[in-house]
C-alpha cells in the first residue's frame, strides 16, 4: 500500500512539476516579447509544444535559420497564442514581421491549426507576415472558399509551400489576390546532423501512422512485419509522436534521441514525412509509402535522387528491393534564400 502511494505521489509530483515549467515558459515568451518591443524583429507564431518530433523539428531548423542569418526572433507557441491573442497582438508594432510556423497543416485536416493562422493573418493586417514552408489540403469546396477570402484580406503575405502539389494549388486560388506563393523545401531539410554519432545496430526501424492521414491497409503492414525476417534483421517500431509536452528547452535533446535511433538503424520503413527526413538528414536508407495528404511523395521530390531514399506506392511492397546505401545529405541553404529575403523586407 505504501510503495502505491509513493509511486501516485510521484507521478503527481512529475504533473505539478510539468505545469509549472509550461508556465514559466509562457511567462518567458511574453516577457521577451515586452523587452524586445524596441528593437526589430521577427515574431515567429505557432511553435509546437505537443509531442510531435516533426513539427519540434520544423521549430528547431526555423530558430537556427533565421539565427544564421542574424534575424532576432521572438517565439511564440500555439497554445500560448491561442490564450493570449490579445496580449500578443498588444506588443507586436507595425514593423515587426510575424512569421508562422511550417508544417502541413494548412486546409482541412488539422482544423484548430489552421484557424489559428487564420486568426493571425486577420488580425495582423498591418505586419508582413510569412508563413514558412506548410502543406495545403482540402476536402470541401467551402474550407477552399473560407481560405482564399481570409487571404484575400492581407495585402503583404507571403506563403511559402513544400511542395508543387500545394504550391500549385495555392497559385490557381490565390491568383486574383495580393498573397505571394512560393515554393521551398520543408524546412527540417536545413538541418545538419554531422554531430550525431551512431552506434549500428542490425535493426530495421518501422515508423507508421496510425491516425487519419494513414493510408496503408492491413495486408501491406502485415508485409512490412515480416520484411525484417528476411534480411535476417531485427524488427523495432518506433514514433515520431512523444505523448508528452515538449517545452523549447526541451526540443533539441528530444529530436537527438530520435536522430541517433534513426542513425543507428540498417533501415527505415515509414509512412511519415519527417520519419523520412530524418533519415535523409542522418544518410539513413529508407524505403518510405505516401500518406492521404500526398505530403510525402510531394516533399520526396527534393530528395529523390541521394539514392539512398526510396518511395514506394502502397500497392509496390513485396517488390522493394534493397540495393540501397547510406550517403551523405545534400545541404539545403540557397533554396531557402528566397524565404530569408521574404523576413528580410527583401522580396
Amino acid at each position: 500500500m505504501m510503495q502505491y502511494k509513493s509511486s501516485w505521489l510521484f507521478v503527481q509530483l512529475q504533473r505539478i512539476v510539468r505545469i509549472i515549467l509550461h508556465r514559466l515558459s509562457w511567462l518567458t515568451q511574453l516577457l521577451k516579447l515586452v523587452l524586445t518591443f524596441p528593437l526589430k524583429r521577427s515574431v515567429l507564431i505557432g511553435s509546437p509544444e505537443h509531442g510531435n518530433l516533426g513539427d519540434q523539428a520544423i521549430a528547431l531548423a526555423e530558430r537556427i535559420m533565421l539565427h544564421k542569418n542574424n534575424i532576432r526572433c521572438v517565439e511564440i507557441a500555439g497554445g500560448l497564442y491561442r490564450r493570449k491573442s490579445c496580449f500578443v497582438k498588444f506588443f507586436v508594432k507595425r514593423k515587426d514581421v510575424i512569421c508562422i510556423s511550417g508544417g502541413g497543416f494548412l486546409g482541412s485536416l488539422w482544423k484548430l491549426e489552421d484557424d489559428m493562422v487564420n486568426d493571425i493573418v486577420l488580425k495582423f493586417r498591418n505586419n508582413r507576415i510569412v508563413i514558412f514552408p506548410q502543406t495545403l489540403y482540402f476536402t470541401s469546396v467551402e474550407d477552399r472558399k473560407k481560405f482564399v477570402e481570409i487571404y484575400s484580406y492581407h495585402k503583404d503575405l507571403h506563403l511559402f509551400l513544400r511542395e508543387k502539389n500545394s504550391y500549385e494549388l495555392a497559385r490557381n486560388i490565390l491568383q486574383e489576390t495580393k498573397c505571394k506563393v512560393h515554393l521551398a523545401p520543408d524546412m527540417v531539410l536545413s538541418l545538419n546532423t554531422e554531430d550525431i554519432k551512431p552506434q549500428p545496430t542490425n535493426t530495421v526501424l518501422l515508423c507508421l501512422r496510425t491516425d487519419k492521414e494513414s493510408i496503408l491497409n492491413a495486408e501491406t503492414k502485415k508485409a512490412m512485419d515480416r520484411f525484417p525476417a528476411s534480411l535476417n534483421a531485427e524488427t523495432e517500431y518506433i514514433t515520431t509522436n512523444s505523448p508528452r509536452l515538449i517545452l523549447f528547452f526541451q526540443r533539441e535533446k528530444e529530436l537527438r534521441i530520435i536522430l541517433a535511433k534513426i542513425k543507428s538503424s540498417r533501415l527505415l520503413i515509414a509512412d511519415r514525412l519527417h520519419a523520412m527526413i530524418f533519415a535523409y538528414i542522418t544518410g539513413t536508407p529508407c524505403f518510405v509509402f505516401d500518406n492521404i495528404s500526398h505530403k510525402v511523395s510531394g516533399v520526396y521530390e527534393w530528395i529523390k535522387d541521394c539514392g539512398y531514399i526510396k518511395y514506394y506506392d502502397t500497392s509496390d511492397f513485396n517488390g522493394i528491393d534493397f540495393s540501397l546505401l547510406s550517403g551523405t545529405p545534400k545541404q539545403f541553404d540557397k533554396e531557402f534564400q528566397e524565404l530569408v529575403a521574404a523576413v528580410n523586407g527583401v522580396v
